[in-house]
């Protein structure tokens, strides 16, 4: 059996270094470009990508150190690439759009509000763009400590 706090202890620090990573480590043209189509969209993501997990890389061999963590390189690894997959496909645009039409959520998907500098906001996309983040966590989170 997996000790549960070794578990906790993995993901609150994922918790933590993603919304370091995704909101603190990221800059407006990482977020404003992620999504634009072609190469300077790819740029912006993979640069946003390469951030945001040498972030919660960071984050996650501070407090693997400190608290003399058990983890494996084949645990980091996959719970890595699970992070590295979700997280490119859900900020590239197109898939959060797609997941939330087919699970009936069109309308919460295309709300759009405006921000004080008139730029288009989103608050449906964000809000399941971080549930679905934060699912993705917890099957990472699950993967490093038992791989």
């Amino acid at each position: 059996m997996i000790d549960p706090g070794l578990y906790a202890a993995v993901g609150f620090t994922l918790f933590a270094g993603h919304y370091l990573g995704d909101y603190a480590s990221q800059t407006d043209r990482q977020a404003s470009g992620k999504s634009v189509a072609g190469w300077s969209g790819r740029r912006a993501l993979a640069a946003h990508i390469v951030g945001y997990h040498l972030t919660v890389a960071l984050v996650l061999t501070t407090t693997a150190t400190v608290l003399s963590l058990p983890l494996t390189v084949a645990g980091i690894a996959a719970g890595a690439t699970v992070s590295t997959v979700t997280h490119t496909a859900l900020d590239r645009g197109p898939t959060l759009r797609w997941i939330m039409r087919r699970s009936g959520a069109a309308q919460f998907a295309d709300l759009e509000l405006r921000t004080t500098t008139g730029a288009p906001w989103y608050p449906g996309r964000h809000a399941v763009d971080q549930a679905l983040h934060l699912g993705s966590l917890w099957l990472a989170t699950l993967l490093i400590v038992t791989v």
